[in-house]
């Protein structure tokens, strides 16, 4: 089944979405990092992170890659304590899924939703998810790209 071009098992699967896309690349996953930095938390990540709007968040924006084809984008907010805690700051090329599917983390709540209403077959569907990570939330919005490959059970 599929939402669009997005087959719907990506959309709901659990656990560690690098993990899953580890098992469909037959080559080279990479991790590629297009900005991070600290940044004003904007109405709808400050409500998720339950910070104050306004407030100074690290914003992490990444593309998921198997072989240079591009199948997630993906953007993380994390209040300023929990960033400095998780180390996220250091991440690098290294996935946030590292640090979210480690021992004592739990995903606080998900859904799935069309970017900014569109309803094209060739735009992402987006997936949101809040992770409680020692004690500090996480927000993570992932695009699903057309081409990313049905998941292997």
């Amino acid at each position: 089944m599929s939402e669009q071009g997005v087959p719907r098992a990506w959309l709901v699967a659990p656990g560690s979405l690098t993990k899953q896309l580890r098992r469909v690349c037959i080559g080279t996953l990479r991790v590629d990092v297009l900005a991070e930095g600290w940044s004003r938390a904007g109405r709808v990540d400050a409500r998720a992170l339950g910070v104050r709007c306004g407030v100074l968040v690290w914003r992490r924006e990444v593309v998921l890659r198997c072989d240079g084809q591009p199948y997630v984008h993906a953007v993380s907010f994390a209040e300023r304590a929990g960033a400095r805690r998780l180390g996220l700051q250091r991440l690098g090329r290294r996935p946030l899924g590292e640090v979210l599917f480690r021992r004592g983390s739990r995903c606080a709540g998900r859904g799935v939703v069309r970017p900014f209403g569109q309803h094209s077959p060739q735009l992402p569907w987006r997936r949101w998810s809040v992770f409680e990570v020692h004690e500090h939330r996480v927000l993570l919005l992932e695009d699903f790209m057309p081409a990313l490959p049905p998941l292997r059970a």
